[in-house]
């Protein structure tokens, strides 16, 4: 799953490299914004019989997160 969220947000974030400076910094904040939300909701439901699941959610939102960052300011 970790694999699979750091492909997806590699492909998303050189395709953000290719926008202009306004359109990256509207997507860099809503990819924030949503890695967020998700990092709420997989602190949120725990669920009791997969607690790898919530962990690799976890890491994948602050990964994404992170990412998202450097890409915006760098």
């Amino acid at each position: 799953m970790l694999l699979a969220g750091a492909f997806i947000n590699n492909i998303v974030n050189t395709l953000i490299r290719n926008l202009d400076d306004s359109t990256r910094t509207l997507v860099s904040a809503i990819f924030i914004i949503s890695a967020v939300v998700s990092f709420y909701f997989a602190l949120k439901n725990q669920p009791k019989d997969k607690p790898g699941l919530k962990l690799g959610w976890i890491i994948l939102c602050i990964v994404s997160i992170i990412m998202s960052v450097l890409y915006l300011v760098l």
